[in-house]
């Protein structure tokens, strides 16, 4: 007689999880998106109590012929690269706690 073919003889091994592991383009939005929507909020926090012209007065900044659009947008990719940095250095730290956890003996 044959066994039902959902059966599992007990010699088989255990099936083994596969840990998630994201493809580039998604550890990317992983970490751009987020840090993209806080440099959008840093940017508009700031500017709500600081006026872009007003970063000309500021002492040692010397004359500066840069607009109020350049500023406010240099202000949002340093606040994006900033938290950017943030988001990846924290996506590494999970990979590294992951790798530990499956090399450590149960």
């Amino acid at each position: 007689m044959l066994p039902a073919p959902h059966a599992v003889e007990e010699d088989e091994p255990e099936e083994r999880t596969v840990a998630f592991r994201p493809r580039l383009r998604s550890r990317l939005l992983l970490v751009l998106w987020p840090a993209f929507v806080m440099a959008g909020l840093l940017a508009g926090l700031m500017f709500a109590f600081v006026d872009p012209g007003s970063v000309h007065d500021l002492p040692g900044s010397g004359e500066s012929e840069w607009s109020r659009n350049a500023i406010c947008s240099l202000a949002f990719l340093v606040f994006w690269v900033t938290t950017a940095i943030s988001s990846a250095a924290t996506l590494w730290l999970v990979g590294g706690l992951r790798r530990e956890r499956e090399a450590a003996p149960e």
